[in-house]
């Protein structure tokens, strides 16, 4: 009776055993195949990685229905270094994205590659912090759709110039970067 109890208490214990190696081995793995897909990329056509931020190059930017000017004319961007996503390419254009979810292409002249960003801060502005924390003294006042240019990011903070203000602002109220821009330390 005795060695039949222990017998049992050793299955038990080998059993448990092998379902937390199977379940550290599984996690293992799941944990390795969602970072590999983190870290993959699209590229487009370009050779270039597909999402990625650009701002419009002109002061006056047509957006277009299609890839080709023969393609009706949707609206006009005024204004130099308005961030846009790109999400597609196609030959010398590139499907757009803005802060609002509105797409339609652009010909590739007028974007260029550059770290601006837009703030959405809601209806209330946010403090443009003199360092990376809640607690430093406040530089400005800062509203929603503000446009400005990102110099480093740290610790959910970034540097942003917006004018003739520099300062801190919270990242996730940016928009224009993406996880891999500016790594945090």
């Amino acid at each position: 009776m005795v060695v039949l109890l222990i017998r049992r208490l050793a299955e038990k214990s080998l059993l448990r055993s092998m379902l937390s190696l199977g379940l550290c081995l599984m996690l293992a793995t799941i944990a390795l195949s969602s970072g590999a897909l983190a870290e993959q990329r699209t590229r487009g056509k370009s050779g270039l990685f597909l999402p990625r931020f650009v701002a419009t190059s002109e002061a006056k930017a047509n957006v277009r229905r299609g890839p080709g000017a023969e393609y009706p004319l949707l609206w006009q961007y005024q204004g130099l270094g308005i961030p846009l996503e790109i999400v597609a390419e196609y030959g010398n254009w590139r499907q757009i994205r803005d802060h609002e979810g509105d797409e339609g292409w652009m010909h590739m002249r007028l974007l260029r590659s550059t770290h601006r960003v837009i703030v959405q801060s809601g209806p209330h502005a946010i403090a443009l912090k003199a360092r990376p924390d809640t607690g430093a003294s406040t530089r400005a006042y800062i509203g929603d759709g503000a446009l400005g240019k990102v110099t480093q990011c740290s610790q959910g903070w970034c540097e942003i110039a917006i004018g003739d203000y520099d300062g801190w602002l919270p990242r996730n109220k940016l928009w224009g970067l993406h996880a891999s821009d500016f790594t945090e330390d």
